[in-house]
């Protein structure tokens, strides 16, 4: 038994209720010290609020970014925003497009307001084969729109809606500052404008991706795993500032793998709409001025012809004066043999209007092999 347990007058619990009374008030000491000491530094700016306790449209304001000097709406400033309030700032900036050959609709997918006046950039393979185009606002609004330009090269398109002066223009980013791991909304009309606005989650998987457009052309790309569907196409793919940093073109998707998305990157969309607005077509683009059909390995091994570009017709007059005709076949240019549509695409692009090359080719008429130097023209 405890010597002190059954004497009188043992101070013994007056002393532990004076501890345990000393120890809490220490520790509301403590707390409150470390509470002002945490707005301290929150107000002398050391040390960030995390986003839960700031106001319900914006997070922690990571940095502030300077104003690209532009003349398009191609600009990088503001503070992040929560995922809501982005979603919010840039619905009203997509559209829905649908094509039309004469009036039958053979084709939707998405589009971004470029200006206020009503140019929108779409993809090329989403306007294909149309000849009417209508476009369909997050309100539900449509306007019939023309076709200004299209470049088959990066898949981008650009449409005019006539009579209108304040749409909502898309704000677009430099590009520049996108990074692997940063989270992104595609916003489209999946499936359609039944679909209309519909906003997907997810992260910039890589910033360049090299793909091959609908068009043979290989061009850099961001990769995301923001789940894109049909009808995305020419929809918006952006950061958490609420910018455009990315139209989106395709989406791979194979047994066995993740969906892929692709977006073309916004200061590349920019450039070709900008030139599709002046001019009409993208300029200082070399041509060989051909329409020509590819001959792959098994066209080659079954009509016993080597592979290359089989000339189906010519409208550079250099070609003509050089003796080629059609159904000649052009195996190699510059010694690079070319056995795919890349193979000639790629060639193209590190070339210019009035660049010459050596041409090997094959007459299929007779078997006869030669070869001269052609002077390239611009694509158009």
């Amino acid at each position: 038994m405890h010597p002190l347990k059954n004497q009188p007058g043992t101070p013994y619990k007056k002393r532990s209720l004076r501890n345990f009374l000393l120890l809490l008030i220490f520790a509301v000491f403590v707390s409150a010290s470390t509470l002002f000491g945490l707005f301290f530094l929150v107000g002398k700016g050391i040390v960030s609020m995390p986003a839960q306790y700031t106001e319900q449209n914006k997070v922690t304001v990571l940095q502030n970014k300077p104003t690209s000097p532009t003349d398009t709406p191609h600009v990088v400033l503001g503070q992040q925003l929560s995922l809501q309030a982005t979603a919010k700032k840039v619905i009203p900036s997509v559209v829905g497009v649908l094509t039309y050959y004469d009036t039958f609709a053979i084709g939707e997918g998405s589009g971004v307001i470029l200006t206020t006046d009503g140019y929108i950039i779409t993809n090329t393979h989403v306007i294909a084969n149309g000849n009417q185009f209508e476009v369909v606002l997050y309100d539900g609004k449509s306007y019939m729109a023309k076709l200004v330009g299209s470049d088959k090269a990066t898949d981008i398109a650009l449409l005019k809606i006539s009579d209108v002066q304040d749409l909502t223009a898309a704000e677009f980013a430099s590009g520049t500052e996108t990074t692997v791991g940063d989270i992104v909304l595609a916003i489209g009309n999946p499936g359609g404008v039944a679909f209309n606005s519909s906003t997907t989650m997810g992260i910039i998987s890589a910033t360049n991706r090299s793909i091959t457009t609908p068009g043979g052309y290989i061009i850099s790309c961001i990769q995301t795993d923001a789940a894109i569907s049909p009808g995305n196409s020419g929809g918006a793919l952006v950061n958490t500032y609420g910018q455009v940093i990315g139209i989106n073109s395709s989406k791979i998707v194979a047994e066995g793998f993740e969906g892929l998305g692709f977006a073309i990157t916004s200061q590349e969309a920019l450039t070709i709409a900008k030139d599709l607005q002046e001019f009409g077509y993208v300029q200082n683009r070399a041509a060989l001025g051909i329409t020509y059909q590819m001959i792959d390995q098994a066209t080659s091994s079954f009509y016993n012809l080597p592979t290359g570009i089989y000339i189906q017709s010519i409208s550079n007059r250099n070609l003509i004066n050089q003796g080629i005709k059609p159904g000649d076949i052009i195996t190699h240019m510059n010694d690079v043999k070319i056995a795919q549509v890349t193979d000639l695409t790629s060639f193209l692009m590190k070339k210019k209007p009035g660049d010459t090359v050596n041409l090997a080719l094959y007459r299929s008429d007779d078997g006869t092999k030669f070869s001269v130097t052609v002077t390239l023209i611009e694509s158009k």
